[in-house]
């Protein structure tokens, strides 16, 4: 019990000093997961939808960061 409370713990320390690692470390296995159980092309309908979702709710939100990014680019600045 000592050892895996301690690796737990060992872990959240890590995962708090680097929260960005850590979401794209699951968002990484989440991903490979949808690959594997759906396949490439049903992942992809999913991820799509998912970024249209996104970028609906920031608009409705008041914010503009995806529209932007996208903005930039393909404006080529």
């Amino acid at each position: 019990m000592g050892l895996i409370k301690g690796t737990g713990a060992a872990i959240w320390s890590y995962a708090v000093r680097h929260p960005n690692t850590t979401l794209g470390a699951v968002a990484g296995f989440i991903l490979a997961v949808l690959v594997l159980t759906l396949g490439l092309w049903d992942t992809l309908v999913i991820a799509f939808f998912v970024l249209i979702g996104a970028v609906i709710g920031q608009i409705r939100d008041g914010e503009n960061g995806i529209v932007n990014f996208f903005g930039r680019l393909f404006s080529g600045r």
